[in-house]
């Protein structure tokens, strides 16, 4: 998967376009990375919302300062009776969710029904404290979008970028395709710079080619760091 870009033909994700992309990064304030390969599969299954939870939703829930709900339509159901949750306000397009009291354990119901409905879930976690290691070997494909309403709220892509204006935030908001669960980053130009770098050396390809490609360059810094930890 290359740039999802419309109207422009940048070169796909390789080895060599690797610094336009990171132009593109800068632009658009953010990159998107899938939550699997579950191409073959026309739907988004329990196993696959279980592990975007327990790999995703668990470590950003530890680390965040902040977290909401946004209708992605106007009429996006309400959760249902077994998915409760707590909430610490409410207006029309979202729900100001009390994540302190909502762990991934006593709110499992609601947190599957989140990632699988029309709602997009975003969570605040201050830079110093953001897990882009642990995301990073847990993710696929990262991308840049040019229209993310194809994902995600226009209301919550207008928070994110706003909140880490106004922090030192990086914002992480969830949505779906068709078949896979994405989830999108946003954080300060050189932020996101810094993560992108770090999620393309450890996320995982779903075309082969890039996943050769890209496994060559990072046996190459790993034997570079290698030498380095020697000399030193």
């Amino acid at each position: 998967m290359g740039l999802l870009i419309p109207r422009s033909k940048p070169a796909p994700l390789t080895v060599t376009s690797f610094t336009q992309h990171l132009d593109y990064v800068r632009q658009y304030r953010h990159f998107a990375v899938q939550l699997g390969d579950n191409r073959s599969v026309p739907a988004i299954s329990n196993e696959a919302c279980g592990h975007a939870i327990d790999t995703w939703v668990a470590p950003l829930l530890a680390a965040s300062q902040r977290g909401f709900a946004y209708k992605r339509r106007p009429w996006a159901p309400v959760p249902p009776t077994p998915a409760k949750y707590v909430a610490l306000g409410k207006t029309s397009v979202r729900v100001e969710l009390d994540i302190a009291k909502m762990s991934t354990a006593s709110h499992s119901a609601f947190w599957k029904w989140a990632l699988r409905s029309e709602t997009n879930i975003v969570l605040c976690v201050p830079e110093s404290a953001f897990p882009g290691g642990v995301l990073a070997a847990e993710s696929w494909d990262p991308c840049v979008y040019g229209n993310l309403r194809t994902l995600l709220a226009h209301s919550a892509v207008a928070f994110a970028k706003k909140e880490v204006e106004r922090s030192t935030s990086v914002c992480c908001a969830f949505g779906g395709t068709a078949y896979n669960l994405c989830a999108v980053i946003f954080g300060t130009p050189e932020k996101l710079a810094e993560l992108f770098q770090d999620f393309v050396r450890h996320c995982r390809f779903s075309h082969p080619a890039l996943e050769r490609e890209f496994a060559t360059v990072r046996r190459k810094v790993k034997n570079k760091s290698d030498y380095k930890r020697g000399a030193a």
